[in-house]
């Protein structure tokens, strides 16, 4: 396999793993808030108190996780000329990672999560972003593709 098909494989792989974790999270979060919950435990070390309150933010990220997955969705189709939403998602990927460091004392405080569990889901995160940015070519020119062939007689008869 060359380097321009490999990093599209990688770009391709990765986007559907995001696609499909988020997809399924979401729709997870926003049917059954409950099995999140035990999800959030199991993945990402979280003690919560499921209250009210609590329902309602979780409904609200289970739809962000939609659109994100649907995003990811949408550019796994074609991720070089959907380049603009890759980025974005390495971009969010980067944020969540540089939050979960910069305010961990806040998630160990409110949900009891473990400085090494952090540190998974950060590397988790930071290998997720990586591969995105190195596929897509960070922000260099994009990856040449083949321009797409154009129907006989698009442009007109040759007379």
């Amino acid at each position: 396999m060359n380097s321009a098909a490999t990093r599209l494989w990688v770009l391709k792989l990765s986007l559907a793993v995001l696609a499909a974790y988020h997809l399924g999270v979401g729709v997870m979060t926003v049917v059954f808030p409950e099995a999140s919950v035990a999800f959030g435990k199991r993945a990402y070390g979280l003690e919560v108190e499921f209250t009210p309150q609590y329902l309602y933010m979780l409904k609200a990220l289970g739809m962000y996780a939609l659109f994100t997955g649907t995003l990811c969705a949408v550019a796994l189709r074609d991720p070089l000329r959907h380049r603009s939403i890759v980025l974005a998602a390495v971009l969010l990927l980067a944020m969540r990672a540089t939050t979960r460091l910069v305010f961990f004392d806040v998630a160990h405080d409110a949900f009891g999560v473990t400085w090494g569990r952090n540190l998974l889901n950060v590397g988790i995160m930071t290998l997720q972003a990586s591969s995105l940015w190195w596929g897509v070519g960070g922000l260099g020119e994009p990856a040449q593709r083949p321009a797409p062939a154009l129907p006989p007689g698009l442009l007109g008869s040759r007379v």
